[in-house]
């Protein structure tokens, strides 16, 4: 008998949902209460923590570089 019998199917596996960077909203801005306004501020509060973690990363890499050439002097 062919082991193809015994062997169960493969399980397909199931794709990672993409997180999207949610934010706590301490702030809103007075608006009319459309739609478009309603997702503009929220558009316009991610790309404030994006860049925000931007500078971060930036900030990070060079004091990384600065210690790696003071290690260089010594």
């Amino acid at each position: 008998m062919p082991t193809t019998l015994f062997n169960p199917p493969r399980k397909k596996k199931k794709k990672k949902k993409k997180t999207i960077i949610r934010k706590k909203i301490d702030y809103v801005p007075p608006h009319t209460g459309t739609k478009d306004e309603m997702w503009a501020v929220k558009g316009r509060l991610r790309q404030d923590y994006i860049n925000k973690r931007r500078d971060k990363l930036i900030k990070a890499a060079k004091k990384r570089e600065k210690a790696e050439k003071a290690k260089r002097k010594k």
